[in-house]
């Protein structure tokens, strides 16, 4: 009768747990050239969307070697978990920006970064106090 019981807990067990990591996300999976289709601006202490804008002039190159480009921006990236961490040349004086992937597909990659709504170089300054922190969504499709 004890052995009935058990079984019924182990289930209870392994069923609720949860994995922390997403098998899709992988250097294999983001290793592509991407097209930037739109982005958002959303504020990151309300969850609030400021906007969303059509955009196809950016180009994000990820290179299964660990190297990158993004428009002119380029230098190394390496894959922790669900964030892409780029690291610029230093002779191009820009800052590291760590990418959260939203989602990623054959086709698709949605990625997202914390900055200053100054830095976001999209006309935010009426909207937004130039030093508040937003979130930038930027939605790509495989060229």
């Amino acid at each position: 009768m004890k052995h009935l019981l058990l079984v019924p807990l182990l289930l209870l067990f392994f069923t609720s747990c949860t994995k922390d990591t997403d098998d899709s996300i992988t250097t294999e999976t983001l290793s592509a050239d991407w097209r930037l289709q739109e982005f958002s601006i959303t504020r990151a202490t309300s969850g609030q969307e400021m906007f969303q804008r059509r955009d196809t002039t950016t180009l994000l190159s990820l290179a299964a070697g660990g190297s990158y480009t993004r428009n002119a921006e380029r230098g190394s990236w390496v894959l922790d978990g669900k964030i892409i961490e780029t690291r610029p040349l230093p002779d191009l004086g820009l800052r590291a920006v760590d990418y959260e992937v939203l989602g990623v597909s054959d086709e698709q990659l949605t990625i997202r970064y914390l900055t200053a709504a100054l830095e976001c170089n999209c006309g935010l300054e009426s909207l937004v106090p130039g030093g508040e922190q937003v979130f930038r969504t930027d939605r790509f499709l495989k060229r």
